[in-house]
């Protein structure tokens, strides 16, 4: 993430980071070490009511995630009206994220990173666009259309065991 921003930056882009870390030393190292100082805040994990008054603050979310499965800030994001950018490590892949409401990229690809910020920093209108449909993807995101959904999963599945096991 540090290294697209920097390549941001290095193009002569202004971008600020609002960087949200469990491990706030650590990442404020290396904000330290390449001199982005002034364009990453690193903030420890925060409420949700004051982590969606930032989000308020901010023009997309960035989850450049390796590892975290599916991740419930992605939709918590696109309620708050944010484009996304994550890696398919993330529900971003599950929610159809990609050229609806933002970009499911590669991980560890800081050359996507940039891409895909630059993209939405050149284009006003695309950065509208997934804004819009960032917050309209999100309003059928409730227990009820979870549960339906399962229930139909499980359905099928069933039917299909079923079915070959009467093949057998």
């Amino acid at each position: 993430m540090l290294d697209g921003i920097q390549q941001l930056i290095d193009e002569g882009r202004k971008v600020k980071l609002l960087a949200v870390s469990r491990d706030v030393e650590k990442l404020s190292q290396m904000v330290r070490e390449r001199d982005l100082t002034e364009n990453v805040r690193v903030v420890p994990p925060m409420p949700r009511g004051e982590l969606f008054e930032e989000f308020r603050d901010q023009d997309l979310f960035v989850l450049p995630s390796i590892f975290e499965g599916y991740g419930l800030v992605i939709v918590e994001a696109l309620a708050n009206g944010l484009p996304v950018l994550a890696t398919p490590l993330t529900a971003a892949t599950d929610l159809g994220v990609h050229d609806k409401c933002g970009f499911v990229i590669p991980s560890k690809s800081s050359k996507a990173i940039a891409t895909s910020v630059r993209r939405l920093i050149d284009s006003p209108e695309l950065h509208r666009e997934f804004s819009e449909k960032a917050i309209v993807s999100t309003a059928q995101l409730d227990w009820e259309s979870y549960a339906k959904a399962a229930a139909a999963d499980v359905e099928s599945a069933m039917s299909e065991y079923l079915s070959r096991k009467e093949d057998h």
